[in-house]
């Protein structure tokens, strides 16, 4: 019988004396990985290296993540494999750095480079540090491709300079306080960095059963990080607004050390209640076992993170930092218990164990009820909208929205906003498409009202779509009345898609580009008008026509890709829109061109409305055939070909009035590989 694997292979328990006598009040255990003076030593390596790199002529002994206690590495990842314990301690070490120079005035936004560096001197390491980050997430990859590249691509995606400058002194409501924070502080670049650290891939199946777990994590991780880095933010007078404590105090009319003692409580509260999902999370049956070890880790995290909090020099001024002796008696081998971690037969799940902090801790069986009323949060309502934003994308509107923004110019912290604005109500449509399509499949994994139900779906993408309107309204005024013009054109696009879907009629080819037009080109209308009226420079130019071949190429592509694309298939199941019964444009091609084509076509269709089976593979095989002899087929390959040469010629356009744009030409060259049609 193969050995059973246990969940604490690499760290060891911190002595609960030592902890309480540092000041930090978790009620959590403490773990520090069994390699922290690896990690500390490769930290205060790459300090060195960073400061003789920018030739700023600084040589430290020390790092930013160093404490008496130990790394923070050690702390954050305290299962993480001997293997990798280096690369991660060098990107911890740059994370933190990279902060400071944020923080610092890194993300300065003149658009003139030499004025930029002489208002900020550290306007010009903030590219450097990116390059040094860079050649350890290429480490990363060369130890684990697939690991590796997923944490260079989510930090692309989760670490914007200009995340460390919004202004959120005006933000009224938690959960905003929250999504906010939550962007800011790289949560999801974090659970990447952790899934390598202890050699295991995040499937979107994952993300869904840790959600619940993950938010109180978050909650506690930030509380933890605002109370301790309090003083330090007020001192240095940056991002003092994006702190719990000024929040509180400004929200609930409180003293600064009644916000504090909120504070206290406020973490205490969360790892208990941490501690009572997890519970529950186990309860639910067998749990795959990355999964249970990733709960517990996330548990000791916390924990670690509070104990490095109360005693790292970064937040707590102190003449000495004590020496490796101080911190190795502080640290305790894991005592033999009877409670031994429980066998695992077969594969990789583990039964029911309950989750015990410490022998004292008494977890309630429910949380108690809030005088403040805060007992039910957001995470709940925000599952769904975590899902559907961790599956991965083409990200087409985001690299439109890039691209025009050569002309446009908005400065970063708006577009950052438009961005989110338009991944939102997106992946809002998608959730609705997928419950109204009656889809399985999303980017190759389960759609969100499988996972979710479709009530709390539903409910989920309206939250996201409300959710805009509030941050266009804080934003500008003018881009509400744009937002809910766009909005209702595309509502009533897809009425009809549905309309005639549900009464089995074909449309003609007319009726269907009005569809479109107000279904998906009002969607690229939406984010090039708001993006026009966000600009300061001159916007005179008429995007209508681009926004309008866009969307119909856009659209007659996916429905011609969803019926010839094997990398379809693979996402969506082999022509899905036959499925749903959907009279996407080859087949209202072939309709409309032969009546015979059209009998055969509405009466699989009719024959198929009311099941939840599929198509059989043979009759959706028949009926793209039937497509094809009708030359619809090849007509929509024609037509998805002149619409993509329709809209370069209309760059060109627009280039003559604005100036060249590579990076449109790029995304859209990208794009325009469509294969030829293939029937078997």
């Amino acid at each position: 019988m193969p050995d059973e694997p246990q969940i604490w292979q690499h760290s060891r328990l911190v002595d609960k004396a030592e902890v309480e006598k540092s000041g930090c009040f978790t009620t959590l255990p403490v773990r520090i990985s069994l390699y922290d003076d690896v990690a500390d030593s490769t930290a205060k390596h790459g300090n060195r290296v960073w400061h003789w790199f920018i030739g700023d002529g600084v040589d430290t002994a020390t790092s930013e993540t160093s404490s008496p206690v130990g790394n923070l590495c050690s702390f954050l990842f305290p299962e993480c494999a001997p293997g990798r314990v280096e690369a991660m301690a060098h990107i911890n070490e740059l994370l933190l750095i990279q902060k400071d120079i944020l923080n610092d005035g890194g993300d300065c936004k003149d658009k003139d480079a030499a004025v930029a560096n002489q208002k900020s001197p550290r306007a010009s390491e903030a590219t450097k540090i990116v390059q040094r980050l860079s050649i350890y997430f290429l480490r990363a990859a060369q130890i684990d491709h697939s690991a590796g590249t997923d944490i260079l691509e989510m930090y692309k995606r989760s670490w914007r300079q200009d995340a460390e400058s919004e202004d959120l002194s005006n933000v009224d409501s938690f959960s905003s306080l929250f999504m906010m924070r939550r962007a800011k502080a790289g949560f999801n670049l974090y659970y990447f960095l952790l899934a390598f650290s202890q050699e295991f891939k995040l499937s979107a199946l994952d993300w869904a059963t840790m959600n619940d777990l993950l938010y109180l994590f978050e909650m506690a991780m930030l509380h933890i990080s605002d109370l301790y880095g309090w003083q330090r933010e007020k001192q240095s007078g940056n991002d003092w607004a994006t702190n719990f404590i000024p929040f509180y105090m400004r929200m609930e009319k409180m003293t600064e050390d009644q916000a504090m003692d909120k504070m206290r409580e406020t973490i205490i509260n969360y790892e208990k209640r941490f501690i009572a999902s997890r519970e529950q999370l186990y309860t639910r049956g067998l749990l795959p076992f990355h999964l249970r070890r990733w709960a517990e880790v996330c548990g000791a995290a916390i924990a670690g993170y509070h104990y490095w909090c109360a005693n790292c020099p970064r937040l707590n001024q102190r003449d000495e930092q004590g020496d490796v002796s101080d911190k190795q008696s502080a640290v305790v081998e894991t005592p033999p218990s009877t409670d031994a971690e429980p066998a695992v037969q077969g594969e990789t799940v583990l039964p029911y164990l309950p989750a015990k902090p410490y022998p004292d801790t008494e977890v309630p069986n429910s949380p108690k009820p809030s005088r403040h009323g805060n007992l039910l949060d957001d995470s709940a309502l925000l599952g769904p909208v975590n899902y559907i934003q961790s599956l991965s994308s083409k990200k087409t509107l985001t690299k439109l929205m890039e691209a025009f923004n050569v002309w446009l110019r908005i400065p970063d912290e708006q577009l950052s906003l438009l961005s989110q604005v338009v991944e939102d109500l997106h992946n809002a449509s998608l959730i609705l498409d997928d419950i109204q399509d009656e889809s399985e499949l999303r980017r190759g994994h389960a759609a969100t009202h499988l996972i979710y139900g479709a009530p709390q779906s539903i409910n989920s993408a309206t939250y996201m779509i409300t959710r805009v309107s509030r941050l266009l309204q804080t934003e500008n005024n003018a881009l509400i009345p744009i937002y809910l013009e766009e909005l209702e054109k595309l509502f009533i696009g897809q009425s009809w898609d549905l309309h005639w879907k549900f009464h089995k009629r074909c449309p003609s080819e007319e009726a269907y580009f009005e569809m479109v037009d107000k279904k998906t080109g009002a969607l690229f209308l939406m984010l090039l008008r708001l993006m026009q009226v966000s600009s300061p420079v001159s916007t005179s130019f008429d995007i209508t026509h681009f926004c309008r071949l866009m969307g119909r190429w856009y659209q007659v592509r996916d429905d011609y890709m969803n019926l010839q694309s094997t990398d379809y298939s693979n996402l969506k199941g082999f022509c899905e829109d036959l499925d749903e019964g959907k009279f996407s444009y080859p087949v209202i091609r072939a309709c409309n061109t032969s009546s015979s084509a059209q009998d055969i076509i509405l009466g699989a269709f009719q024959a198929q409305q009311g099941s939840s089976d599929k198509l059989a593979r043979a009759t959706k095989l028949q009926i793209l055939r039937l497509i094809d002899s009708t030359g619809a087929l090849d007509h929509t390959w024609k037509l998805v070909r002149d619409l993509h040469r329709e809209i370069g010629a209309e760059i060109g356009v627009l280039e003559g009035k604005l100036g060249g744009n590579p990076m449109l030409r790029g995304m859209m060259k990208a794009l325009g590989k469509v294969p030829a049609p293939d029937v078997l």
